[in-house]
């Protein structure tokens, strides 16, 4: 067939480019299938045929989720989209059995007419960093509770209202079951009774802790916790439900039990149980610190009574503080060494971002919190990153436009892990804003002047320096010089003036010293 602009087809090499397409579309690891309007599949790679367990030629012709993802009928936004192309793109995530999560990206595909033709699904495994996001929550969860508990244990004056409020902290904030405070009573071993509750009425809780056994031996979870002074864990299980105290908790709800033990100079030996809806609801990180919270009680309880301690308190609330500030550091930190590891070219480049941010806010004499949230922002300022395949991260040539479109999502994304998670600095905004210039230039949001935040500028400035003098798979490194002159060029434009000479202070008073660059 000829054609009067290009002249004849050459079928060889039209041949070549088609294995050349096919060849890239099995090199791309999420799985990728089409299908047509009765949601039959018509291409798949490799990805989705490992995932789907079957050879391509197999799959083909076949209802996608009689294979992979298996449902009981198309996605709803299959359905969507097939009855309005003009929505582009929806997406949807549901979880298989065997506990991987998906996100499913669905694109129609239109003929010049408007009318459908078929869609591309691209399947995103999100599992990983669901797994971190709750592990994050349920830390967060805890950390929450801890705080506001010794905020609570700092200013009390009464024991009673002390227990009661812990253990409203403890459902509201810490969004458990239950929670309930008991003493040996009269110092009798033989008996515990409850102080304070929260999730239950009082005389539900009366009822459910007479069904322990009389002596509190260890066959009791609460008596091996007073006896051994440890922490105890129950799941309800069919086989612990035999226990007609396991069974009452199973009926309000609760499928896992934690039984940490305090004391209390005037009532002797006692516990806290904290119980909770789902089955295996407390792991190590959070037993950890749920065990400080109940040491901090049993020391809350004690300085009740000898109000000459309160100086000692506020030393521990101090130290209780920084503990939080150190493990929400250490989670920053595990987030974007997570982060950086799927792109060796730029490994380190959040931990330099880091430390040149930290020092130009130092030369801006911004405040500690300030410093510590800018540091805190920058260590994660590319999480949003972990949406982006690896594929174009690693690209050893410059992108293309619609390539460089899928990079700048990083910072919404950014944004949409973080801003859940309550940080003591705004870090999710901070993520969100890096890229915005004052001069409306930037991304994502297109913010002006004063809209961004102070610590977003000083992280963008910093991200612009390090990404000049570092190496790129595209590049080599440029010399320091052109870092400089490049923020000189769009002082007052781009970026804040005030921004821009206190970086140019920093780097050109020999008063800062780049991190070395981590090989990838």
């Amino acid at each position: 067939m000829n054609n009067p602009e290009f002249g004849k087809f050459d079928l060889p090499a039209l041949e070549l480019v088609h294995k050349d397409w096919v060849r890239s579309f099995d090199a791309i690891r999420d799985p990728i299938f089409m299908h047509d309007k009765d949601f039959c599949i018509i291409r798949a790679n490799q990805a989705y045929a490992r995932k789907a367990g079957l050879p391509i030629t197999d799959l083909l012709g076949k209802p996608f989720w009689e294979v992979f993802p298996r449902h009981d009928g198309p996605l709803s936004s299959c359905t969507d989209l097939m009855h309005d192309p003009a929505l582009g793109e929806t997406r949807e995530e549901y979880s298989l059995e065997n506990g991987e999560v998906y996100v499913s990206r669905s694109y129609a595909v239109a003929d010049d007419g408007g009318k459908y033709c078929y869609s591309v699904h691209i399947m995103e495994d999100i599992t990983e960093l669901r797994k971190l996001t709750e592990c994050l929550h349920r830390e967060n969860r805890a950390h929450k509770v801890i705080s506001s508990s010794n905020q609570t244990l700092l200013h009390a004056h009464d024991e009673n209202r002390l227990l009661q409020d812990v253990c409203a902290i403890i459902t509201r904030l810490g969004e458990y079951r239950l929670a309930w405070i008991g003493f040996q009573q009269n110092h009798d071993e033989n008996h515990v009774m409850p102080v304070a509750s929260s999730g239950l009425l009082e005389i539900q809780l009366i009822k459910l802790i007479a069904l322990h056994d009389k002596k509190l031996g260890r066959e009791t979870i609460v008596g091996r916790a007073i006896i051994s002074g440890q922490h105890q864990t129950l799941n309800m299980t069919s086989a612990s439900c035999a226990d007609p105290y396991c069974s009452a908790l199973h009926e309000e709800g609760c499928n896992s039990t934690l039984v940490l033990p305090i004391t209390n100079e005037l009532h002797g030996h006692g516990v806290m149980v904290i119980c909770a809806e789902s089955l295996q609801a407390f792991d190590e990180d959070e037993i950890r610190l749920l065990d400080e919270l109940a040491a901090d009680l049993t020391f809350g309880l004690n300085t009740l009574h000898n109000r000459r301690e309160k100086k000692r308190v506020e030393r521990d609330r101090f130290d209780i503080l920084e503990k939080l500030r150190s493990s929400f550091s250490k989670t920053i930190e595990a987030i974007a060494t997570a982060t950086e590891a799927r792109d060796p070219y730029t490994a380190g480049h959040q931990r330099r971002v880091a430390d040149l941010a930290r020092a130009i806010a130092t030369e801006l004499e911004l405040s500690r919190d300030q410093l510590e949230g800018i540091y805190m922002a920058s260590l994660v300022h590319d999480i949003g990153k972990l949406h982006v395949p690896v594929e174009l991260l690693s690209n050893p040539r410059r992108l293309e436009s619609v390539e460089f479109e899928i990079i700048k999502t990083h910072a919404d994304v950014g944004n949409k892990i973080l801003r859940n998670i309550e940080f003591p600095w705004p870090i999710a905004e901070m993520v969100y804003q890096h890229h915005e210039r004052i001069d409306g230039s930037g991304y994502p949001q297109g913010l002006t002047g004063d809209d961004i935040l102070i610590e977003a500028q000083v992280i963008g400035i910093a991200d612009v320096i390090e990404a000049i003098v570092s190496h790129r798979p595209y590049r080599p490194a440029f010399d320091l010089s052109v870092a400089i002159e490049e923020i000189k060029k769009f002082r007052g434009t781009r970026f804040h003036a005030d921004i821009v000479d206190a970086c140019l202070r920093v780097l050109e008073d020999n008063k800062y010293e780049f991190l070395p660059g981590i090989p990838g």
